[in-house]
């Protein structure tokens, strides 16, 4: 097909073809491939000439867009999410024999609340031991720094406690039955171990009170059996440490699906 060069008239010419499907296919399969443009650039350096060629970018100015291309499939993805709370237990006392178990909630990104009770049962009545015991902790704590870069409930802490139970202690027939109050400040350090995991040092520093009763346990012959004298009774107060935690934190996590579009 010969042409008069007026690009107009030659595709007004294509377009007639077979009802426009024979332009059609070659504006879908070559026309967009034809459209680019070479640049070069000469320039001259200590009198030698040189040229250089730059890439032709080979930019589509006409794109075809597939209907079906721009269909995004939806993907489920599995996250782990934290529980808003951490359970804690103290090493020091888990060696001794002591029960104790914590949890602490945030209640900002700067607070957090602390709960704990502790137990110890431990009493042996043929040689009158005893060293028998139940006590909570309540704890209020800030926590330094940049939170919205940290993770919660770790790095460097202060706060103020109270803490109250009660206690039977016993050795060689001699012994002591009382409660106690106290409170005061606390403070520590709280560094990650592992993903769920962490390891608390802290320090409660503080004023205690307690009641007491001194006894004396005596030995009944004719039924085997003992018996608790009182000695007398007394008030103990301290101002100082009052209880020193190397703990070990699980923040337990579980894992939910999301739709991601």
């Amino acid at each position: 097909m010969k042409g008069n060069g007026n690009d107009s008239i030659k595709k007004s010419k294509i377009i007639a073809l077979d009802m426009q499907q024979t332009y059609s296919y070659l504006k879908d399969n070559y026309f967009a491939k034809l459209r680019y443009t070479d640049i070069f650039f000469t320039y001259h350096v200590k009198n030698q000439s040189i040229i250089k060629q730059i890439e032709p970018s080979k930019k589509k100015t006409d794109t075809k867009i597939d209907s079906k291309k721009t269909q995004m499939q939806a993907s489920t993805l599995s996250k782990s999410k934290a529980f808003p709370f951490t359970v804690k237990t103290n090493l020091l006392y888990d060696i001794l024999g002591i029960f104790n178990l914590g949890v602490e909630v945030p209640i900002h990104n700067k607070w957090s609340i602390v709960a704990e009770m502790n137990y110890s049962g431990s009493f042996s009545g043929v040689k009158q031991r005893s060293i028998q015991s139940c006590w909570g902790n309540i704890e209020g704590r800030y926590w330094f720094g940049n939170r919205t870069i940290s993770n919660k409930m770790t790095g460097l802490f202060a706060g103020v406690y109270t803490s109250g139970g009660v206690y039977d202690l016993e050795w060689r027939e001699k012994g002591y039955q009382g409660n106690y109050y106290s409170f005061g400040l606390s403070g520590g350090y709280v560094y990650k171990i592992g993903k769920e995991f962490s390891i608390e040092n802290s320090l409660n520093v503080g004023f205690l009170h307690t009641k007491y009763d001194k006894y004396n346990a005596t030995l009944n012959n004719a039924d085997n059996s003992w018996t608790l004298v009182r000695d007398y009774r007394g008030t103990f107060n301290w101002f100082g440490p009052t209880m020193l935690k190397v703990s070990l934190v699980w923040c337990p996590s579980f894992k939910h699906k999301t739709t991601k579009l």
